[in-house]
């Protein structure tokens, strides 16, 4: 499947992605304004269109992961966001812009993991972090070390996700993203949890939840509520566990993510107050096969 993925990245002719570039874009502008930018220029912005079809593209897909949606609909919104960043990653290389490069191939990591191409996905993001350190793309590097120490927790290489991840941070808070922060933070506390370091997993998870809030991201404040019930509740702190499940549900409410709250739910109505060892042992339990499912789920949100 790699290979096969690595092919049709590679087999599209600069001609082709021209013209399939042209032919989305073009029909927007007046030959007017056209002739008065330079060739590069018009390459640039025809990338930039068709990268951003992409993204809007992959979103729809990541959107409806897990609905009822027929098969045929998904696999073609995937096919229309392949022919789309194809074309915008020739026309970035044929303009000479790196940063633009970098960016679809992040893009192009988050297709292959859609497709289940990891091996793929690793490679993209490798040569978008090539690019992003050589150029001195400071949020570039930052955001592809994220995505890359995300694959490596889904690959279960958790100590090389953790050091990317806080390679990822560093260079995050240097440029003074916040968003870039928070979601870096979320995705720490995730891994720190996994290797049972309960207690650093909710520092990073309890300072990224109101960078969340700072920006109204509701879907991530939420997540990153339960994910703090979650880990307060292996800590042995069931009170400040409930309290947090209880404020992330009318949070997926809001939102309409009905699996999310769901879960939080079965969290919830497992008797918190009952402190027998084969009750304790049923809520390990919930909480396990919760974090496992996220888990797995997570590569397909990079």
């Amino acid at each position: 499947n790699s290979n096969n993925s690595n092919n049709t990245y590679e087999t599209e002719s600069r001609d082709t992605a021209s013209a399939a570039a042209a032919a989305t874009v073009l029909p927007l502008a007046s030959s007017e304004d056209v002739r008065s930018i330079s060739r590069k220029e018009l390459l640039i912005t025809l990338a930039s269109t068709l990268a951003l079809l992409g993204e809007l593209k992959l979103q729809v897909v990541q959107s409806r992961s897990g609905s009822q949606l027929a098969h045929g609909e998904q696999r073609e919104d995937l096919e229309a966001a392949e022919r789309a960043l194809v074309s915008s990653l020739s026309l970035f290389r044929e303009a000479e812009n790196r940063k633009g490069e970098g960016h679809t191939l992040r893009l192009c990591a988050r297709l292959s993991l859609q497709k289940n191409y990891l091996s793929t996905a690793r490679q993209h993001l490798e040569a978008a972090l090539t690019l992003a350190s050589q150029d001195g793309d400071l949020l570039g590097e930052a955001e592809t070390l994220r995505m890359l120490g995300n694959w490596r927790a889904n690959q279960i290489d958790y100590a090389g996700s953790q050091k990317d991840l806080t390679l990822a941070l560093q260079l995050f808070r240097q440029a003074k993203n916040v968003r870039g922060q928070a979601q870096t933070l979320r995705a720490l506390g995730d891994v720190k949890y996994i290797s049972h370091d309960f207690k650093e997993a909710l520092v990073d998870l309890s300072t990224a939840l109101p960078l969340f809030r700072e920006l109204k991201m509701k879907r991530e404040e939420a997540y990153t509520l339960r994910s703090m019930g979650e880990t307060k509740s292996r800590l042995g702190d069931l009170e400040g566990a409930r309290a947090n499940l209880e404020e992330a549900v009318p949070l997926f409410t809001e939102i309409n993510m009905n699996k999310g709250k769901q879960d939080t739910l079965k969290l919830l109505n497992s008797q918190w107050q009952t402190q027998s060892p084969d009750h304790d042992l049923g809520v390990w339990a919930i909480v396990s096969n919760l974090w496992s499912k996220k888990h797995v789920h997570s590569c397909a949100i990079l």
